[in-house]
């Protein structure tokens, strides 16, 4: 690791195949960056100069083994149940209006 990069990951090595195999010790550490609220993923794994999905990997691998696998997943379940739930209702009072709307409205024979 040279200074000018000091976030960068350190490879122990690359397989015949072309991809990189990491050290465990320096995989944690955007791991645990990542963990920490108001972190954006992608501006992490440029930071360390790797994918974005090779990161997100292996944040559900130490959330499933640490057994907080849906924390993140489950409060953007809530919130975009919430919001199904509010354009749902919104439609259903749309729609009981314009029924109420044309039974009473005396030109259609209401």
């Amino acid at each position: 690791m040279t200074p000018e990069e000091p976030l960068r990951l350190e490879r122990v090595g690359v397989l015949r195949n072309g991809r990189r195999r990491y050290d465990p010790a320096s995989k944690q550490r955007p791991v645990e960056a990542y963990l920490q609220p108001g972190v954006s993923l992608a501006g992490l794994a440029l930071q360390h100069g790797v994918n974005a999905n090779l990161l997100r990997k292996w944040v559900a691998k130490r959330q499933h083994q640490n057994g907080m696998a849906s924390r993140r997943r489950g409060r953007r379940l809530r919130q975009t149940l919430f919001r199904f739930a509010r354009r749902r209702r919104r439609q259903l009072d749309l729609l009981a209006q314009s029924r109420f709307a044309r039974r009473s409205d005396p030109v259609q024979g209401g």
